[in-house]
């Protein structure tokens, strides 16, 4: 029992927050976060959801010109700024 506390309480605490999304070919999305990717240290975690497939994740950095993915398969890919719907902050009272 102790343990199931334990593990809910850490996964309240482990909570990413969604930066940005688009849409993908898949009728999913891809979801930029702000959480520290655990296989490239200088990257955040992203995933891409989709109806018929299983969720993928990568890493993701960003510079001047576009939002750059190195998916967990190994393929590099790299998305227009134009492609993304940046997530609206909570205002808080």
């Amino acid at each position: 029992m102790k343990k199931l506390l334990f593990l809910l309480l850490l996964a309240m605490n482990c909570h990413a927050e969604t930066i940005a999304t688009s849409e993908n070919e898949n009728g999913g999305l891809i979801v930029l976060t702000n959480e520290k990717c655990v296989s490239n240290k200088s990257g955040l975690l992203v995933y891409s959801t989709s109806p018929k497939n299983p969720t993928i994740t990568g890493c993701w950095k960003g510079d001047e010109n576009f939002i750059h993915i190195l998916w967990s398969d190994g393929t590099l890919r790299s998305y227009e700024f134009g492609l993304w719907t940046m997530k609206k902050k909570k205002e808080t009272m």
